[in-house]
């Protein structure tokens, strides 16, 4: 997928909640599965609000895409 703001190609990955935060994990690296499975590793995404991992995202209605801006995701 490109990305709709820089037009380059876009990693796929997974958003994983755990041990009270969101992590981002690159779908296709095979160690990276491994480590989401056990808890380690990835990338903090997320911010706590009240005790709770949150991420600000927009949705796009019509074409039913999410786009999260990390920089606004940082504590």
């Amino acid at each position: 997928m490109l990305c709709p703001y820089c037009k380059e190609e876009m990693l796929k990955g997974l958003i994983v909640g755990q041990k009270g935060e969101l992590k981002w994990y690159e779908h296709e690296k095979s160690e990276d599965l491994l480590k989401e499975r056990l808890g380690i590793g990835g990338e903090k995404i997320s911010i706590n609000k009240n005790f709770m991992p949150v991420i600000n995202s927009y949705k796009c209605l019509k074409c039913e895409k999410l786009i999260v801006d990390l920089n606004e995701n940082k504590e």
